[in-house]
């Protein structure tokens, strides 16, 4: 049984209003949920305590690096030229979208993704070629718990192997 929008906005401020003067444990598998209420977070995984943090200290741990999604007018020559320039792009990926156009998926390692969104933007104006459309993408409470937890298939048969001959 869900909730509706009015009744999850309820609960939500139920919750702040009791966790001003408690401690409220939530327990969910609804991450956006989790984010939107909570300020400390606590991921479990295979019953072991991986991380405890606040959401923020989480984002800063996580290994996995921002990205900027773009679209620029132009060849993909032109764009690579211009994004060669702009210090801080871990990964690059264009594919050209027509002779016309050119969309870009990068990753950067800063921890201000605003600062390398500012850098590209800036870099097509001064080269007066127009972008299209900029998105980022944050890390968010979904992608800490991925990291966190996941691991290769080798790996999680190991575990699993020397948990069975304890």
């Amino acid at each position: 049984m869900g909730l509706d929008p009015i009744q999850i906005i309820e609960i939500r401020e139920l919750i702040r209003q009791l966790g001003q003067h408690h401690t409220v444990i939530l327990s969910s598998h609804i991450l956006s949920e989790v984010q939107a209420i909570c300020d400390k977070i606590l991921i479990i995984n295979r019953g072991k305590l991986i991380a405890f943090d606040t959401p923020e200290g989480l984002e800063k741990r996580l290994l996995a690096p921002s990205e900027i999604t773009l679209t620029a007018e132009g060849p993909e020559e032109t764009v690579r030229s211009i994004l060669g320039e702009v210090a801080h792009i871990t990964s690059l990926e264009v594919t050209q979208a027509g002779e016309a156009r050119a969309t870009v998926r990068l990753k950067t390692d800063l921890e201000d993704i605003y600062d390398l969104s500012r850098q590209v933007f800036f870099a097509f104006a001064g080269r007066q070629v127009p972008l299209l459309e900029l998105t980022l993408k944050k890390t968010d409470l979904e992608d800490i718990f991925l990291e966190l937890t996941e691991q290769p298939a080798e790996e999680a048969a190991g575990a699993e192997e020397k948990e069975e001959e304890a």
